[in-house]
């Protein structure tokens, strides 16, 4: 830790304070408080737009170990309003690295707190659910003007901030051709995609439903992005018609929920979400538990879906849903990064099953 950092905090819409020092950019920022049980892959969580308008706790003490390079960003920038971590690595040690953890997200202009105790902040978190909070190198008590700041501070326009302009990625050996509707996509998706043999066309997710009908391809995609789903509302109609088109539909993150959305289903805020690439899934049909990457704040309610919509898999830490299939339609989602499954069967199956179902039309 350097000396020549400044005194910051830590302050949560209930007035818990945590006192610790700055790293990254000075200044103050406002956001939802979360936490990532990751052991690695800090430069995914600082670069998933998925992130955006959320001050992340990195429960794992030491970050920055292996420093930052391009090829394990998820997209092209920070999304994170703040960043909170027990320890940064100064003097990291990875022969890819291009810079350290703290100059990057400098550059970034993130404003990050260490030297806090990270398992104190999940735990509250964890029990007393995600808040509104504030990282500030200039105020540093809970005011009355302070708290009120925080609680007042609202999460507004995420996806239409995160949302590319769209391009082409044709696969090395393309067999299938699809359309992802961009909602805040990670370069993952795009890229596991193109390693099973489909070719991806982005384009965002504001495009007018008509030309989303139009591309010439063999399905959508419908990606993974940040917020609540029920901010998306107007995304909803042209979900629901890509569903109907007759073309298979593959949703992914907030894609999922969109589609169980678009079919008259609900959503629910989880207390605290799922962060970390360590979130046990099961397969309903299967029996067969695996290991997944997830990133959100709200849960499909399996209870508000139709009868024509079938729960496959279940989180098991809190048996919300974590894949969907639908009767009727060349259709399923998973709330999941599915290139990052690990045990019960390998991370392809989601895209190998996707790509059949561009084959074949049935589920």
């Amino acid at each position: 830790m350097s000396e020549n950092r400044k005194s910051a905090a830590l302050i949560l819409a209930d007035g818990t304070v945590y006192r610790g020092v700055s790293f990254g950019a000075a200044g103050t920022v406002f956001g939802e408080i979360v936490f990532t049980t990751g052991v690695s892959g800090f430069q995914e969580t600082l670069t998933d737009p998925s992130n955006f308008g959320q001050i992340v706790v990195q429960t794992f003490p030491s970050v920055g170990g292996y420093g930052v390079n391009k090829d394990d960003y998820a997209s092209d920038r920070c999304h994170l309003s703040g960043y909170v971590v027990r320890s940064v690595t100064e003097l990291p040690s990875n022969y890819k690295m291009t810079e350290t953890l703290g100059q990057f997200v400098t550059e970034q202009g993130v404003v990050g707190i260490e030297d806090v105790d990270t398992r104190a902040i999940t735990r509250h978190i964890r029990d007393f659910g995600s808040m509104n909070a504030m990282i500030s190198t200039e105020h540093l008590e809970p005011t009355a003007e302070v708290l009120e700041q925080i609680r007042s501070w609202k999460m507004e326009k995420a996806v239409e901030s995160v949302v590319s302009a769209g391009g082409e990625y044709p696969a090395a050996e393309e067999k299938k051709h699809v359309c992802m509707v961009d909602f805040g996509r990670r370069n993952g998706s795009v890229a596991a995609l193109n390693h099973y043999g489909i070719g991806v066309t982005v384009l965002p997710c504001t495009t007018p439903v008509e030309e989303l009908l139009a591309v010439k391809c063999d399905g959508y995609v419908l990606s993974e992005g940040p917020g609540d789903p029920a901010a998306c509302e107007k995304y909803l109609p042209a979900v629901k018609a890509l569903m109907e088109s007759g073309r298979p539909v593959l949703g992914l993150g907030l894609g999922h929920q969109l589609m169980a959305l678009s079919q008259g289903a609900a959503c629910e805020k989880l207390l605290h979400g799922h962060r970390g690439a360590n979130q046990p899934v099961k397969n309903l049909e299967t029996g067969h538990v695996y290991v997944t990457t997830q990133n959100h704040s709200y849960a499909v309610k399996a209870d508000s879906l139709p009868a024509f919509a079938k729960v496959t898999e279940k989180n098991l830490n809190d048996d919300t849903t974590a894949a969907i299939v639908y009767d009727g339609m060349p259709a399923f989602s998973v709330q999941y990064n599915p290139e990052s499954v690990v045990g019960g069967r390998d991370k392809g199956a989601v895209y190998r099953r996707f790509m059949e179902l561009m084959s074949t039309g049935r589920n």
